[in-house]
């Protein structure tokens, strides 16, 4: 089972915060996604820079990304 760095309990349901620096493969995203999708009424993930955000947004088309350095 994937787990995830966080949950954020919201009125609509749990909803899963999600932080790739970088290191995950795209089938390990692609997992992460997929088995947050069946757990969580929603997903954040979390990127450091543009280019990151942009990989996570085509591997995660229905995922909210935001850019957040990590500095």
């Amino acid at each position: 089972m994937e787990e995830s760095d966080r949950v954020w309990f919201t009125l609509e349901g749990p909803m899963v915060v999600e932080y790739d620096a970088g290191g995950y493969s795209r089938a390990r995203v692609r997992a992460k996604g997929e088995a947050f999708a069946r757990r969580f009424v929603g997903q954040i993930w979390g990127a450091p820079v543009p280019e990151r955000m942009a990989y996570l947004k085509a591997l995660l088309p229905r995922v909210r990304v935001l850019e957040a350095p990590w500095a």
